[in-house]
């Protein structure tokens, strides 16, 4: 009797240690199966990028980072379904709602004097202005914004294509003939491209000359300049689809115009023909085949 009250708290101990084992290792398959059937969630990207600008925007999508993007431009392009908050302008950034957001790095084209604000709200972000008006600037921007995102590598690979694919339309068009191009923004005064921009450097890489290439900036020119002007080529640019035909039909009534003539007059509702991003080499084949088109008689797309 006197052993059996003695060993009872023994078998008492040993049956709830072996209940408490058991419950915590049903409680364990229970855990791993809830989180085996939970729906997987990723981390926030990071960095997290906002862009004042839609050619930095083209750069970063053309990276492979667009998930890292929190805000843009309302002129900037995003893939296909994809929205982001649009930041407004960054001549006077709303600095209250670019914290909201919190990035890590802001890619802007302006002065960097419009982002004190943002920096004070913001003291660990960084805020880096690129330059995108040339094709070297474009080259330079893609790896800067590739290396401040953590992706050297991603930038040097893009720069290097780029490079390589407008190093063999220089080299294809470089003995001529060498067109006359007149490129227009609208039409009825429109504006155009002067010397050392970035339309005009293309232009020149894939074997046109532009016939306002002694001028400066993005002057506006009436149909009396372009018909003295006598361009070969016209590559016009406007707002959207419905001002296609009005504008074709602009151009070839200038009968005096050796590309109305040959109906060599090319209309486009394409914004990103005067985005300076990772898109340029694909722009300056476009522009080749304008220039250069297989019949002199090609009709505009």
């Amino acid at each position: 009797m006197w052993r059996s009250l003695q060993a009872a708290p023994f078998r008492l101990a040993w049956r709830d240690g072996l209940f408490m084992v058991k419950r915590i290792l049903a409680a364990g398959v229970a855990i791993s199966l809830l989180a085996g059937c939970a729906p997987r969630t990723q981390a926030a990207p990071h960095p997290r990028i906002i862009s004042y600008s839609p050619s930095v925007t083209d750069i970063i999508v053309d990276l492979g980072l667009a998930d890292h993007l929190v805000g843009v431009t309302r002129y900037c392009l995003l893939p296909p379904g994809e929205s982001r908050p649009v930041v407004g302008d960054e001549e006077k950034p709303n600095s209250e709602f670019i914290a909201s957001l919190q990035p890590d790095i802001i890619f802007h084209q302006g002065k960097g004097e419009n982002f004190r604000s943002v920096q004070q709200r913001l003291p660990g972000a960084k805020i880096i202005s690129v330059k995108t008006d040339s094709v070297a600037g474009i080259l330079d921007s893609i790896r800067t914004i590739a290396d401040a995102a953590g992706q050297p590598q991603r930038g040097m690979e893009l720069a290097e294509k780029i490079h390589s694919r407008l190093d063999a339309l220089r080299g294809e068009y470089a003995a001529g003939p060498h067109p006359r191009v007149f490129f227009a923004m609208g039409y009825d005064h429109p504006g155009t491209i002067g010397g050392g921009t970035y339309l005009d450097e293309l232009i020149g890489l894939v074997g046109g000359a532009n016939v306002a290439g002694d001028m400066t900036g993005y002057p506006q020119v009436n149909a009396e300049w372009v018909l003295a002007a006598r361009p070969d080529v016209v590559i016009c640019q406007v707002d959207n689809d419905s001002q296609l035909e009005p504008a074709r039909r602009y151009w070839l009534g200038l009968a005096g115009l050796p590309a109305a003539r040959s109906g060599r007059v090319y209309v486009t509702a394409d914004p990103r023909v005067t985005f300076y991003g990772s898109r340029i080499a694909q722009l300056a084949e476009q522009l080749a085949l304008w220039i250069h088109p297989p019949a002199a008689t090609e009709k505009a797309p």
